[in-house]
């Protein structure tokens, strides 16, 4: 699942900065001093530091859906929310921070993640993910010097998506008439 929701962040980025996207690499990698010195392009970074059940999103039980045309019965799906740094990486400094400010400015708003740019096995799991910015993100003085790297400006995105288990059960048309009929005997 981690592979097609990078997938679909990597393909709403681009989309939402149009031509700025052009040449631009982005990378899912551990951002530390190996990786940046293999970096001789623009690259945009999300980096994937945490995994943990978004609590205010549990919910208990069953709820029916309908996909292509097929009536189910699923357990809720459990909500996680998958924490990225999303950092900005060129040689210039002046273009690094234009860079983020474009990532800034595609990620400001509280949004869904919906098709098309989610891939199909991803975007049949509803609710579809949910984009926010953290407003209380990591401490980089202490986070950068972890991965090994150099200071960098940085986004802490927060996806909140339903992971699938595949609990579906494919159930019956609901019940639209019911008849009763005595018969003598």
């Amino acid at each position: 699942m981690l592979h097609l929701l990078d997938d679909g962040l990597e393909a709403f980025l681009r989309a939402e900065l149009g031509p700025a996207a052009s040449g631009l690499d982005v990378s899912f990698a551990l951002p530390d001093k190996d990786w940046a010195a293999g970096v001789n392009r623009p690259t945009l970074n999300l980096f994937l530091y945490s995994v943990s059940p978004v609590s205010s999103e549990t919910a208990v039980g069953f709820e029916q859906l309908e996909h292509n045309g097929e009536r189910r019965r699923q357990r809720v799906l459990p909500r996680m929310a998958f924490s990225y740094l999303v950092s900005a990486w060129v040689a210039d400094g002046r273009d690094e921070h234009r860079l983020l400010g474009a990532a800034l400015a595609a990620l400001a708003r509280t949004r869904p993640l919906e098709p098309p740019y989610l891939p199909e096995a991803l975007a049949a799991v509803l609710p579809h993910p949910m984009l926010q910015l953290d407003m209380n993100p990591p401490d980089g003085t202490d986070l950068w010097p972890a991965l090994g790297g150099r200071y960098h400006p940085c986004l802490c995105l927060v996806v909140n998506a339903s992971v699938d288990p595949a609990f579906a059960v494919v159930t019956a048309a609901p019940v639209e008439e019911i008849s009763l009929s005595v018969v003598r005997r």
